[in-house]
């Protein structure tokens, strides 16, 4: 059975800078969701890197298809860069692929 996430990781000044909005403690398992999304959006790819190490693809796919802090978050080349490349071509309706995306005026 695959766990969520990995324990004994600490949390990296470059992964916190993501996660600016939590006040406080930044917790790995209850705040997975929100630092899963910071990641893919703001991150580089040692931060993705990180993110692989420290909770499972299917709880990362799982956050980033079907949690809500990812509405309005990604800018259009990121999004296409995750789903054809991070994920392997994974699959996301036009729906869900719209409502990620971050509105541009």
């Amino acid at each position: 059975m695959s766990v969520a996430h990995k324990n004994g990781f600490k949390i990296p000044n470059a992964i916190k800078s993501l996660c600016w909005s939590v006040n406080g403690v930044i917790d790995l398992k209850s705040n997975a969701e929100y630092i899963i999304h910071q990641v893919l959006a703001l991150g580089d790819i040692q931060d993705i890197e990180w993110l692989f190490q420290v909770y499972d693809r299917v709880k990362i796919e799982d956050a980033f298809l079907h949690s809500n802090y990812g509405k309005g978050l990604y800018i259009k080349s990121v999004l296409n860069f995750l789903t054809k490349f991070i994920f392997k071509n994974l699959e996301i309706s036009k729906n869900k692929y719209n409502q990620m995306l971050k509105k541009v005026y």
